[in-house]
């Protein structure tokens, strides 16, 4: 089963990622519950905000969704550019022993099958299936501090580990 919650916060381009994924599913034969909420209006109720209210919010849907269906765990597509990315979010903050740690394959409930593939791994992937995915465009936005480890220190990282400065190896 996949589960797919449209937050209403990007307008055609979150209803068009809906339909993307409802048409993938269908193209499969996997059985899909989505749903499109008012997410600004609930964490304004709940008095939630920023990028850590849509995360508890999205796992709320999951959760019920789980319930829904008889499942018996969640499985999220993270990869090990997603947990570089926590790891140097978490090191900038101060993070302790624990929180350095990363995330977990495995916690509950909640899997996390692609923690091991990069991003480019899985997109080749994909390629090769001929399976079209869709870019949250918001991914691009410097207004996410995630967003600015992927695309400003992450790359400074690589170049900085590179054992010819400013010549890229294979």
């Amino acid at each position: 089963v996949a589960a797919h919650l449209d937050h209403g916060l990007r307008g055609a381009d979150s209803r068009a990622d809906a339909g993307h994924v409802a048409a993938l599913c269908a193209r499969l034969e996997v059985p899909l519950v989505s749903a499109r909420w008012d997410c600004a209006a609930r964490m304004r109720r709940a008095g939630l905000s920023g990028e850590a209210g849509l995360r508890i919010l999205r796992r709320r849907f999951l959760r019920s969704a789980m319930r829904r269906t008889g499942a018996v765990a969640i499985a999220t597509a993270h990869t090990a550019d997603d947990q570089l990315e926590t790891l140097l979010m978490r090191l900038a903050r101060g993070s302790g022993a624990r929180g350095l740690a990363g995330m977990r394959p495995r916690h509950g409930a909640w899997l996390k099958p692609l923690l091991e593939a990069t991003r480019a791994e899985v997109v080749a992937d994909l390629t090769r299936l001929g399976i079209a995915w869709r870019e949250d465009a918001s991914n691009a936005s410097p207004a996410h501090l995630r967003n600015r480890i992927r695309h400003r220190v992450v790359p400074a990282l690589v170049e900085a580990l590179e054992p010819e400065p400013g010549r890229h190896t294979a």
